[in-house]
Parts: structure tokens; C-alpha cells; sequence
């Protein structure tokens, strides 16, 4: 009796850990389980103030962008809440907004607090803070859709014109001094060989990036950055095959008020002509008919003195500019030159396109929606400060042409002695391009979640 009162009463305390252990593992799960709700409810609440950034450019003013939260000076703030979660846990969520309605160039933050509720024990939070930037479509540096092929004697580096993010103060020229290690060049082709830097004497002052495909080098090809020793002269943790990209199509402006422009444009000419009339926005329009153009004779200038836009979207397969031999295309003051073009542009024999501002006071946008469909040409000593975005076009550029700002196209080909400089300022051009992520971070530890504790007491 004594042996099996013993056995049984082993067997009891046996049972009843093994009914504990799996109370607990049970226990364990749930919590679990409710933890990735947490922050799957944190990550909605995110969403929902990325849904209201992204309304800044179709409201009529920026508080319209977000009916419902609460504004108070530059924050925004809203709780969500009503959420089930199963086993009669409910959810809610914080969302604190640092700046809702940020300038160009600001990166403010935004922060998310879920909370779980749970019918035993503690609630389950979780925490996230992000920042955001508006995207810009020449941020990438030099970037080719496919082909990339950079030739003998090319430089690739970068700087910033602005580089206190205030078009107040006066931009900064490139220069050796103000030179930086963030240029990047890149294809999103997967192909092997799409991306060709084996020229003589290439020099890359940044990193190098496919879609997926093999990178080609050469024995004198320099891929480094300002900490990268001399040898070997590609640093490997600066050639990555990772890299992707998107190429949206660009919207044609469609103006109210444009001016018409029916005859070829050959001669030095001053914008806005006498009589041109502003749209409602104060800008000027220049809508340029099926076989007009602008096409220089020798030595000549064309002064941009006001915000203007050229419009070329019926010259698919034809010039559209046309720079031969000594002539300038000169954006004055604080002017900003677009020009919107499905057509082809040739640059040669010493001309010059720049503004006073850098880069940014000139944005040259292809808009041919054949891939291949238009072509770029950079050639003789031609000097441009552009950003150009003509994700469909085939650049090229030789004989000691040199590009500053930004240029993403369909394939780019640079010959004998291109230099071509980032403008990294150029990531935050576009008022009204999307907002993205700069970083992302989960806040647990408590020093870091109590930082932003009167923000969220609400």
C-alpha cells in the first residue's frame, strides 16, 4: 500500500508539473502571439500618418491632409483604437507626428505606440519610431535602368550645393575641397556585364551596385571611399549586387496659361519673352509645337530670368535641343529651368548648360515611354548642372563632357575623360514627390521609449 500510495503521488507531482509547464508554455504563446499583434498595430498606425503625408500634394491646405487627427502648432496626434486581438484582448495606438506638414529637405519624425490589452496581466506594447523625407528622383547619383558602361579616364564623386538644406544661403560650386565618398553608380539590371567599369584609369569615389548580375572591373579601376586604403584598389565592401529601383513615368505639367512657341529657336534669346504671360502659379509655360525646337547656331545664349518650364511632348524621334559649338543655356538669379521632353538632346563643342543655384536650377525630365525611345548626347568639353531623369532614354557622353547633379536613364555610356559629380542635395529637390523612410527602429529600452513619453500622453 505504502509503495503504490508513493507511486501514485510521484506520478501526481509528475502530472501536475507537466500541466504547469504547458500552462506556462501556453502562456508563453499567447504572450507571444499578442506581442506581434502589438506591432503589427504599430506598423497600421504608421500607415495611416504616411496615407496623410502623401495627401499634402492634393489638398487644398496641409490641416485638409489629415481630418481627424489633431493639430496642434507643428504636431499631429491620433489615437486608434476599437481593435480586437482574440482571447478578449483589445488594441490601440499612439501616433505622434513631429512636423505635419515638413519644408523640403526636413526629416521629421514620427512615432507609433501600440498597446494590447489582455484580460491577465500586463499589457503588451511595442514601440516604433521612423523618419521620413520626401523621396526625390535624383537621388540616386548616376543610375541606369540597364546598361551602365563607364569608359577611360572617367571620375565619379559627389558633394553638396546646400549643404545647411537652405536655398537662402548661397550654393555651394563643386570643388576638389568639398569633394564626398556618397556617389553611387548603379543599374537595376540583373544581367551579367551591365555594369561595366573596366575602363583605364576609372575612378568611382563612392560605391558601385547591380541588380543582381556580376560587375565588371578593371586592373586600373578605383572604387573607394575617403577611408579605403590605396590597395586594393576596388574596396569590396563598396561593390554590391543588391541593388533595385523604381522608374515612374513623369506626369506632363498641364498648365492654364502657356505660350506658344511654333518656329525653331536659333538664335541668343531672353525668357520670358516680352509679352509671354505667367500661369496662375507665376511660373512661364513654353509649349513647343510638332517641329519646333530650339536650335542654336554658334555662340549664342539663352538667359532663363524666371521660373520656366519647356514643354517638348510631341517630338518623339526628333531633336528637341540642340547645342552646337559655344552656346549657353544660363538659368540667372534664383530661377528654375524644367524642361519636359520625349525627344532626343545633343550637347557638343563647348556648351554650357548651368544655373546660379547648381544643379537644382535645372531639371530636365524625358518623357518618352519607349524604353530606348530617346537619346542624350554630351560630347566636346559640353559642361552640364542637371538633374535629369529620363528613365527611358540612352545617354552618352565623351571627349572631357562633364555632368553635375544627378542623371538616371535606360543605359549610360561614358568614353574618354567624363567626370560626372553627384549634387547629394538633390535627394531633397521636388516639393511635391512622395515621402519615404531614412530609418526605421523598434524603441525598447525604456530610456528610449520615456524620450518621447510626453509626446504621447494623449
Amino acid at each position: 500500500m505504502i509503495v503504490v500510495i508513493l507511486v501514485a503521488s510521484i506520478a501526481a507531482i509528475s502530472l501536475m508539473s507537466y500541466v504547469q509547464l504547458s500552462l506556462n508554455g501556453l502562456k508563453m504563446a499567447e504572450r507571444s502571439f499578442h506581442t506581434n499583434g502589438a506591432m503589427n498595430l504599430a506598423e497600421l498606425g504608421l500607415e495611416e500618418a504616411m496615407y496623410c503625408y502623401n495627401r499634402l500634394g492634393s489638398v487644398s491646405t496641409p490641416p485638409d491632409a489629415w481630418a481627424g487627427w489633431t493639430l496642434s502648432g507643428t504636431t499631429a496626434k491620433r489615437t486608434f483604437s476599437g481593435f480586437t486581438h482574440g482571447a478578449n484582448s483589445t488594441g490601440s495606438v499612439k501616433v505622434y507626428c513631429a512636423n505635419f506638414n515638413p519644408s523640403v529637405g526636413t526629416t521629421p519624425a514620427v512615432v507609433a505606440q501600440a498597446t494590447v490589452t489582455l484580460p491577465q496581466g500586463p499589457p503588451v506594447t511595442k514601440m516604433i519610431e521612423v523618419t521620413i523625407r520626401r523621396r526625390s528622383l535624383h537621388s540616386g547619383g548616376l543610375v541606369a535602368r540597364n546598361s551602365l558602361q563607364l569608359m577611360g579616364n572617367t571620375t565619379v564623386s559627389a558633394w553638396k550645393s546646400d549643404p545647411d538644406s537652405n536655398p537662402a544661403t548661397p550654393f555651394v560650386p563643386y570643388s576638389l575641397s568639398d569633394r564626398t565618398d556618397k556617389a553611387l553608380v548603379a543599374t537595376a539590371s540583373a544581367s551579367n556585364g551591365a555594369l561595366n567599369v573596366n575602363g583605364s584609369n576609372v575612378d568611382i569615389y563612392g560605391r558601385v551596385a547591380s541588380g543582381g548580375g556580376t560587375i565588371i572591373t578593371g586592373s586600373n579601376t578605383r572604387i573607394h571611399d575617403a577611408t579605403s586604403p590605396f590597395s586594393p584598389l576596388v574596396d569590396p565592401d563598396l561593390v554590391t549586387t543588391d541593388f533595385s529601383a523604381s522608374f515612374p513615368a513623369v506626369p506632363l505639367p498641364a498648365p492654364t496659361v502657356a505660350n506658344i512657341v511654333s518656329s525653331n529657336i536659333t538664335g541668343s534669346t531672353n525668357f520670358p519673352r516680352a509679352g509671354d504671360l505667367p500661369n496662375t502659379d507665376g511660373r512661364y509655360y513654353y509649349q513647343f509645337n510638332a517641329g519646333s525646337k530650339i536650335s542654336l547656331t554658334s555662340n549664342h545664349t539663352i538667359n532663363i530670368n524666371a521660373d520656366l518650364t519647356f514643354i517638348f511632348n510631341n517630338h518623339s524621334g526628333s531633336m528637341t535641343i540642340e547645342l552646337p559649338s559655344n552656346n549657353v543655356i544660363k538659368v540667372n538669379g534664383t530661377a528654375v529651368l524644367h524642361v519636359y521632353t520625349n525627344g532626343n538632346v545633343a550637347l557638343d563643342s563647348n556648351t554650357t548648360v548651368a544655373g546660379n543655384r547648381e544643379p537644382g536650377a535645372c531639371q530636365i525630365y524625358g518623357t518618352n515611354p519607349t524604353i530606348g525611345g530617346q537619346s542624350f548626347s554630351l560630347s566636346s568639353n559640353a559642361v552640364i548642372h542637371a538633374a535629369i531623369y529620363a528613365p527611358n532614354a540612352n545617354v552618352t557622353a565623351d571627349s572631357n563632357g562633364t555632368i553635375r547633379g544627378s542623371l538616371t536613364a535606360n543605359t549610360i555610356t561614358f568614353n574618354s575623360n567624363v567626370q560626372f559629380n553627384h549634387d547629394e542635395s538633390l535627394r531633397a529637390a521636388g516639393s511635391g514627390n512622395p515621402f519615404g523612410l531614412v530609418a526605421w527602429r523598434e524603441m525598447r529600452t525604456r530610456a528610449e521609449r520615456l524620450s518621447y513619453a510626453s509626446q504621447l500622453s494623449f
